[in-house]
């Protein structure tokens, strides 16, 4: 198998904009991280077969016997959700248990949405806490057994097992009889969905270790687990067969009435002789992890290395793609000219022109390739090693040569950025150091100081802005020989993320509001965030649109109404970066892909410039002025902090316009174009 393969699916997520819905983000062809080794979870009667990464990077779904993957967990499915459940019942549907808190979660089309289920109580840390059929459930809680009959909707305490002991696994077959084993040892069954119960396994040493097991075949045939030993039953624990386990340790994972399978600490094993005698059914590489049937005559296998299938009992297997690396996303950068550049937590560098289309270009597990990258003006790139504390350069990508280190071993290097003239910038632990010859010699920036740098950005002009880890946002220009604090608005809160974007707008993403200065943070403007909270990355394309992430959700600020593009929280993983270069926008997640967004027609053109913009008086309790050295557009609006239009201003005439603010409280307001992707001004009302 090719672990460095990419992404063979591709799908749209739509995110409403305004009153209608359309496309926004493309789903990019790799790369596609899976964040470790695949479990299969089961199939569905449609033959889906169902897998999620161990680490918890989603659900996934393939129709095709695994050679391509989309993802399953659309809607209300928590985010990176880890599976702990899953059933398929007759009808299609599906039950599952999903969430670091887990919820009991449905979906009737095969993964694509979810709903979740209310609990009387919380559900218990059993691996088996469900049994269900057609309209009805029941719940193992550490307050006892609770029934529905409607999907949730209504709950009602069920009869608890005779010894009173908790649940400690509960499977049903496709024909909603129950079997619940007890701590106390004890089986039991139930025909009548947890109203009564009957002890089956009185001949059984039932064991409460972690290592029993329970499971029902697609022919409602019945298995207990113990170590080596396999107990089965036809009729519900009325009578019992017991069969010998493949090795020791061995756990009965999937079966298929003629054949059941079995895996140990040695590999994978079949027997179609009722378990008589066993044949190990080697995969290609690695130790299984799991196995799973899709009900029509294919078996799937996961190991260490990979996904497999096999049509012949294991006599032959076949490598399935799984669509990409088995590896996190870890960081995402751009050249400004369209090139695009990520790395992946295998020691992977992949390279796209457009966003969509990728290619690993460079792969070193041992450790030397660059854990973040920042193209340089001359087309090479300059990368981080976070392991070695070293700074490398690349010409293509292709290979990856440490530079000359930084004067001081101590010294972690913890973000990179480029000038104008090609001067490479490294913020470390204590301080900023800068290089003109390729690392060759170093220099020290005294004014900074041994202070750890968080974030560095260069604008087109040359002015460098960096966060220190106290928060304090300080810049230098071109000219000047000393760092000198911006004072920013109150109460925006944390800075989390900083960009440029080609005209030097500097574009703060912070807690509670987006800050955006045109001179180099003389005076700010706000692009309110709503309902959205908490940015923590931030990009800005040539026409002007801002689209801010945070750890789940990403959404476009387009107008002056703030967020104006619904809130997208369909990607199911944790966001890395997202990046701009010419129209596009590239949005980078860490297990679930790339994904693309390339911008509308731009209407930055028709946008008045904000340094012909004049408020006064300034903050004011009564009156604002606006002026301009041209004509003022015919509409504004007046927004406030929290994103809301407060105030609209119709048929306006001239270079000036003036408009009572006494009606405000006090705050700060921003004036926005109709149209316009910014706030032309800003001013402050003071009563």
């Amino acid at each position: 198998m090719k672990k460095r393969a990419l992404a063979i699916f591709f799908f749209l997520l739509t995110a409403a904009s305004g009153a209608s819905a359309q496309p926004y983000w493309n789903h990019a062809n790799g790369p596609f991280g899976t964040s470790g080794v695949l479990s299969f979870l089961g199939a569905d009667s449609s033959g889906n077969i169902y897998a999620e990464p161990n680490q918890g990077a989603g659900l996934f779904r393939s129709s095709d016997k695994g050679r391509s993957w989309q993802t399953a967990a659309q809607g209300i499915l928590p985010a990176n959700a880890h599976v702990t459940s899953f059933k398929t019942l007759p009808d299609g549907k599906i039950i599952a248990l999903a969430g670091t808190h887990p919820s009991v979660v449905q979906s009737t089309d095969a993964g694509s949405n979810w709903t979740f289920i209310s609990t009387p109580a919380t559900i218990s840390s059993i691996k088996e806490p469900i049994a269900s059929g057609p309209n009805w459930l029941l719940i193992a809680t550490p307050k006892g057994l609770y029934s529905s009959i409607d999907d949730g909707v209504n709950w009602k305490p069920a009869t608890p097992l005779p010894d009173t002991g908790a649940i400690l696994a509960m499977v049903s077959d496709s024909k909603g009889n129950i079997v619940a084993g007890s701590a106390k040892r004890t089986v039991y069954r139930s025909l009548d969905q947890g109203m009564t119960w009957t002890k089956i396994d009185s001949n059984k040493a039932f064991s409460n270790s972690l290592g029993t097991y329970f499971h029902f075949d697609p022919q409602d045939i019945f298995y207990i687990t113990i170590s080596s030993t396999i107990y089965r039953t036809f009729d519900l624990g009325g009578h019992w067969d017991t069969l010998r386990g493949p090795a020791a340790g061995a756990t009965l994972l999937a079966s298929t009435g003629k054949s059941i399978y079995g895996i140990s600490l040695d590999g994978l094993y079949e027997s179609t002789d009722s378990a008589r005698t066993w044949k190990s059914s080697q995969l290609p590489g690695g130790t299984p992890t799991s196995v799973t049937t899709d009900g029509r005559g294919s078996l799937f296998a996961t190991s260490s290395t990979g996904m497999y299938s096999t049509v012949d009992h294991g006599a032959h297997w076949s490598d399935i793609d799984s669509g990409g690396s088995y590896a996190l996303i870890t960081s995402l950068t751009s050249d400004g000219r369209g090139n695009f550049y990520l790395t992946s937590s295998d020691r992977g560098v992949f390279q796209s022109s457009d966003g969509m289309n990728w290619s690993n270009t460079f792969y070193d597990p041992n450790g030397q390739a660059p854990d973040r990258i920042a193209p340089t003006k001359d087309g090479q790139l300059a990368g981080l090693n976070f392991l070695y504390k070293e700074i490398l350069t690349s010409v293509n990508g292709t290979s990856w040569n440490p530079i000359v280190g930084l004067p001081a071993d101590t010294l972690r290097p913890q973000t990179l950025a480029v000038g104008t003239d090609n001067t490479l910038y490294t913020g470390t632990s204590g301080g900023i150091f800068s290089t003109l010859d390729q690392g060759n010699t170093w220099t020290y920036d005294p004014d900074y100081g041994p202070r750890s740098v968080r974030l560095l950005n260069v604008d087109s002009s040359g002015a460098l802005y960096t966060l220190r880890n106290d928060s304090t946002l300080i810049e230098r220009s071109p000219t000047a020989a000393t760092w000198v604090p911006l004072t920013l608005p109150s109460g925006h809160g944390r800075i989390n993320a900083m960009t440029v974007d080609k005209h030097s707008v500097l574009y703060l993403a912070c807690d509670r509001a987006v800050l955006t200065s045109a001179n180099a943070g003389s005076s700010w403007s706000l692009l309110p965030l709503g309902a959205f909270a908490k940015p923590s990355h931030i990009a800005v394309d040539d026409g002007g649109d801002v689209v801010i992430a945070n750890d789940t959700s990403i959404v476009s600020l387009l107008d002056h109404s703030g967020v104006s593009s619904s809130i997208d929280t369909s990607f199911h993983a944790r966001f890395v970066a997202i990046e701009a270069s010419g129209d596009r926008i590239v949005a980078a997640t860490v297990s679930t892909g790339v994904f693309v967004h390339q911008a509308r027609a731009s209407v930055a053109a028709q946008s008045l410039p904000t340094s012909t913009i004049a408020v006064f008086p300034n903050p004011s309790a009564t009156e604002i002025s606006i002026s301009s050295v041209s004509n003022l557009p015919e509409e504004l609006e007046i927004v406030d902090i929290t994103g809301r239009s407060v105030m609209h201003l119709k048929n306006i005439r001239g270079a000036q316009s003036a408009f009572s603010v006494s009606s405000l409280p006090s705050g700060t307001y921003s004036v926005w174009q109709t149209g316009a992707h910014l706030p032309i001004a800003t001013f402050v009302v003071a009563h």
